[in-house]
Formats: C-alpha cells, sequence, structure tokens
C-alpha cells in the first residue's frame, strides 16, 4: 500500500514538475513573441520613416529639377535674346554702312546698288525689283534681280502694286498667303511691296519675291522695321537722283513741275 503511495506521489511530483516546465517554456515563448511583435512594430515604424524620408527626398530631388529646368530655359532664353541683340545690333551696324552709301552718292546706280545690298543681305531676299512711277502712271523698272523676264518692260498700274502706290502703305504678304501665292505675271510670288515717297507722292516701289530659306516663316518685326528705313532714306537718296539727272539735262523745271 505505501509503495502505491509513494509511487502515486512520484508521479504526481514529476507531473508537476513537467507542467512548471511547460509554463516556464511558455512564457519565455510569450517573452520572445512580445519582443519580436515590439522588434517587428519599430521595424514597421522605421520602414515608414524611410518611406516618408524617400517620397521627401524624391520631392526635394523634383524640385530641384524643376529649379534647374527653370534655370535652363532662363538661360537659353537670355542667350536666344543675346543673340538677337547681336544680329539686331550687326543690321543697324550695316544699315548704317548703307544708308551713307544713298546718302553719299547722287549716282542712281550707286544708289540702287546699295538699296539691293541692305534688301539681299540684311533682309534675306534672292528676287528684288525697283520700279520707278513714271509721269504717265506706268512703274519703269530700275532694278531687277532675280525677276528680270517679269519688268523687261513698263507695266500698268494694277494689283497690289497699284494699291501702294495709292495707299503709301507697305503692302506685306503671309508665306504662302493670298492670290500671290498662285498669281501667274509679275506678282507672282510676291512677299513684299514698299513705297518710297517723297512728301506725300510715291516716286517708286520695292518689291520683294523670293525670300532666302532661312525665312520660311516670311519677314520678322526686324526685317519690317529695316524696309520702313529703307524706304525712308532710299526714296530721298533716289529723289536726288532724279533731281541731279534732270538739273545735268537742264530738266529741272519740267521734274519739279
Amino acid at each position: 500500500m505505501n509503495d502505491k503511495l509513494d509511487y502515486a506521489r512520484k508521479v504526481q511530483e514529476e507531473t508537476d514538475g513537467y507542467i512548471r516546465s511547460i509554463l516556464a517554456q511558455t512564457q519565455r515563448l510569450r517573452t520572445v513573441a512580445a519582443s519580436l511583435q515590439a522588434e517587428q512594430e519599430r521595424l514597421e515604424q522605421e520602414v515608414t520613416r524611410l518611406r516618408d524620408e524617400l517620397v521627401r527626398r524624391e520631392d526635394d530631388g523634383q524640385q530641384m529639377r524643376d529649379l534647374l529646368e527653370d534655370v535652363a530655359r532662363e538661360n537659353q532664353d537670355s542667350l536666344d535674346r543675346y543673340h538677337a541683340v547681336v544680329a539686331q545690333n550687326a543690321s543697324l551696324a550695316n544699315l548704317y554702312v548703307a544708308t551713307y552709301r544713298l546718302h553719299g552718292t547722287v549716282d542712281q546706280q550707286e544708289v540702287l546698288s546699295a538699296m539691293q545690298e541692305v534688301i539681299a543681305n540684311l533682309i534675306g531676299c534672292e528676287e528684288i525689283a525697283i520700279l520707278e512711277v513714271g509721269a504717265g502712271g506706268e512703274l519703269r523698272p530700275i532694278l531687277t534681280l532675280g525677276v528680270e523676264g517679269r519688268f523687261d518692260r513698263p507695266l500698268p498700274l494694277t494689283g497690289v502694286l497699284a494699291d501702294v502706290v495709292r495707299s503709301g502703305r507697305t503692302i506685306v504678304l503671309e508665306p504662302g498667303a493670298g492670290a500671290q501665292a498662285s498669281a501667274e505675271g509679275p506678282e507672282a510670288g510676291l512677299s513684299a511691296c514698299v513705297p518710297l515717297s517723297v512728301e506725300g507722292e510715291v516716286i517708286a516701289l520695292i518689291a520683294l519675291f523670293q525670300l532666302l530659306p532661312q525665312k520660311f516663316e516670311g519677314l520678322t518685326d526686324l526685317d519690317k522695321e529695316l524696309l520702313n528705313l529703307l524706304a525712308t532714306h532710299g526714296a530721298t537718296a533716289l529723289y536726288c537722283t532724279q533731281l541731279h539727272a534732270a538739273r545735268a539735262a537742264g530738266t529741272l523745271g519740267d521734274l519739279a513741275g
């Protein structure tokens, strides 16, 4: 009987020890699990922080790229303006030289040659006609470049050329615009027509036709300003050549009348 009690006690003690061991192990596992949970939460917070930092740096990087692009555009705009100013100054310097030539002679061919240089080199036109308005209202060619076949004789006042003579205003046609793109005869392909006026009377016209390839967008504002200056100075210079020729021929009174 005692042996049975001792055996039962021993079994009970071993069972209690095993249960305590299981409880202790369970507690250790709970501690480890809690530690792992805390580490997981810390890592998740760190990942969130790093993600936010990455987003912030990407935003900063995009802002920096945008800023660099803005600076690059501003630099390019400044460079373009600089080149435009240099080109304008060169054109004005060349125009000054041409103007000096215009007013430095009373020889009509010299005057016409100077005008041709301005139109060809500064404005960029390879087909030019300068037409003098005759006493009977006809147009008489006094200089042609690239369009000799159209202006080999006096022409009646018609079309755009007549409009410019009557209005005294420059007409500039857009590339390929209007009837001039498909017109036949003297006005075919006309790009611009500039009146040369003295005291409100148109004494001649400058007709511009085919522009150089780089002028595919037509005449620029600077080109138009150059044409206006050329019209003012060219008209005076051409009129002086007429006066000189009339005086030399003894018909100054007739010209003045």
